[in-house]
């Protein structure tokens, strides 16, 4: 036999061994190296990453609140001008967006991944034995997570109307329907009187979502679908905590000084995050920031007009 024939043979044999362990289930292993959800949270160090992975989704990798939070707001509002140079910018100011309009649809796609977050943190921390957490650590985390649910909520049926409402990451239908835009707001009212009944009226720590913050939004929320005697009880609910008060000087506000006594719900961006100047340049003129483009939500003339109308009185 020649040396091509014997190594014909040997690949033979190895092809043949290996066919034959297969057969036995001798490869068809689960892996064990790569984390789930589902293995994942076991303690509450784990339920306190899971949170930290649910803001950094919905405040920092979710860029909705840089780019277009504003823009669908004031812009479409007539308050300012979209600005920029992008036709779905325009499109958007103008009410003329198609389902192609790009803004549109990663706006949508990262609203949902927010909401994604949360849900994977409320599907699994509270299986977690509450003996693991100090005092109400563990439903001040699920009040968390149900105010950034409920915030990207807002959001969405605001944006859209009726919309899919997906609560859960454990059998979920491929392709939800949409739901009334009556069930999502009992949804979001929900989950935000949850929040503000677990959370504390502070946190040693700045950046997360407190009482004050959830009741807030709540204010807000009820404004948007008319119920002004419940706005105005919550708003009422903020003013009475004594956790905020208007600053003295009312330059603070835009001097780049964080966390002011005014502050409900701020969030926080270290310099490693890469979100500093850039989203300040978004918006200020050229001099104030580090690029030259066109500005987002430019204020409009009447509204520049009506500040200093009220200025001068």
């Amino acid at each position: 036999m020649n040396k091509y024939h014997k190594i014909l043979t040997i690949a033979m044999c190895v092809t043949i061994g290996l066919t034959s362990a297969c057969k036995k289930d001798f490869l068809n292993k689960q892996p064990i190296s790569q984390g789930t959800a589902g293995n994942y949270y076991k303690t509450a160090s784990d339920a306190e990453g899971g949170l930290v992975g649910a803001y950094q989704q919905a405040f920092l990798n979710d860029q909705y609140w840089v780019w277009d939070y504003t823009t669908n707001g004031d812009a479409r509002a007539d308050n300012c001008f979209a600005g920029g140079d992008n036709p779905d910018n325009f499109a958007i100011d103008n009410f003329s967006t198609t389902p192609l309009n790009g803004n549109a649809t990663r706006d949508w796609q990262g609203l949902y991944q927010d909401i994604y977050a949360a849900n994977i943190v409320l599907d699994y921390v509270p299986k977690i034995p509450a003996t693991q957490f100090s005092g109400n650590r563990q439903a001040e985390i699920l009040g968390e997570v149900k105010f950034i649910r409920a915030l990207s909520y807002f959001q969405l049926v605001t944006t859209y109307g009726n919309v899919p409402l997906i609560l859960s990451t454990i059998n979920t239908p491929s392709k939800p329907t949409r739901a009334a835009a009556t069930a999502v707001y009992a949804q979001i009212e929900k989950d935000l009187t949850e929040s503000e009944a677990a959370l504390p009226v502070s946190f040693a720590n700045v950046g997360h979502v407190t009482k004050g913050a959830s009741q807030a939004l709540l204010a807000k929320v009820y404004a948007q679908e008319g119920k002004y005697q419940q706005c105005l009880d919550y708003c009422n609910k903020v003013i009475g905590s004594g956790q905020y008060t208007l600053v003295p000087n009312f330059a603070t506000l835009f001097n780049g000084t964080k966390n002011t006594s005014e502050s409900i719900f701020e969030i926080q961006h270290s310099e490693a995050s890469s979100f500093t100047t850039y989203n300040v340049s978004l918006y200020l003129p050229a001099q104030f920031g580090t690029y030259s483009f066109k500005k987002f939500n430019l204020p409009a003339n009447d509204l520049v007009n009506l500040y200093k109308a009220q200025r001068d009185t």
